[in-house]
């Protein structure tokens, strides 16, 4: 997402997300659609009067269906999963496409699981950590990386006390076996979907073994450089 300009990322890439209607103004109604606006407890919702449209953001929507619920017997929006799927496959063609410009022998990839927090650093505010630190995984194979990068926070597990208390619908069942970014952010939100429209790609493969080159026993003990920085690349 980085590598694109400003007008790819949010009116090419995130706009794949409202390629299905969400608002029916034949069936719905101004009346209806400021109650509509009024029950989101999200805020997702923004009604248009001059043109009669009904706006949802797809970021602020968790999926909770509440819309869907004051719709009954009026049928004049819809929460289509295709939308959401739609994003993710765009997410992998796009990465695809920035790699496609690199000579694959000089890529390597590198994944930080620490200071895990619920949103990415778009916000520009402070969060605290929801995810425990991991370390660091290396590979050659993004899709692999990926994979193990989810996989190792879902078993880790959300930290329960850092969850945003303004997301009312966290799914907090441990009997349901769903990845915790699909907890915080709505059924909908399946972080593996980009790695499988990947996979399908031939981006690479999403089996992977995890081999521990340091363990937390012996990173504990390791004593801070007195440099912090490098004036310039070590290979030169």
């Amino acid at each position: 997402m980085g590598a694109y300009s400003a007008p790819s990322r949010w009116f090419k890439i995130h706009a794949v997300s409202h390629v299905d209607k969400y608002w029916d103004p034949e069936k719905g109604s101004p009346e209806h659609a400021r109650k509509l606006v009024e029950g989101c407890p999200y805020g997702a919702l923004r009604y248009d009067e001059k043109i009669d449209k009904l706006f949802r953001n797809y970021h602020d929507c968790h999926q909770c269906f509440t819309c869907l619920e004051l719709d009954q017997g009026v049928g004049a929006v819809k929460l289509p999963r295709e939308s959401y799927t739609a994003f993710q496959e765009m997410i992998a063609i796009s990465c695809n496409k920035v790699l496609e410009t690199f000579d694959p022998k000089k890529v390597f990839y590198l994944n930080f699981l620490t200071q895990i927090t619920a949103f990415c650093d778009c916000l520009g505010t402070g969060q605290p950590p929801i995810v425990n630190d991991i370390g660091v995984l290396g590979s050659k194979d993004i899709i692999a990386i990926e994979t193990a990068t989810l996989d190792l926070i879902n078993k880790e597990g959300l930290i329960k006390e850092s969850i945003p208390p303004f997301l009312k619908h966290v799914n907090l069942d441990s009997s349901e076996n769903i990845h915790p970014f699909t907890r915080l952010q709505g059924p909908y939100k399946d972080p593996y979907e980009a790695i499988r429209f990947g996979e399908k790609m031939k981006m690479g493969t999403s089996q992977y073994e995890l081999i521990e080159l340091l363990t937390p026993e012996e990173t504990s003990t390791m004593k801070t450089p007195k440099r912090d920085f490098e004036q310039e690349p070590t290979f030169l």
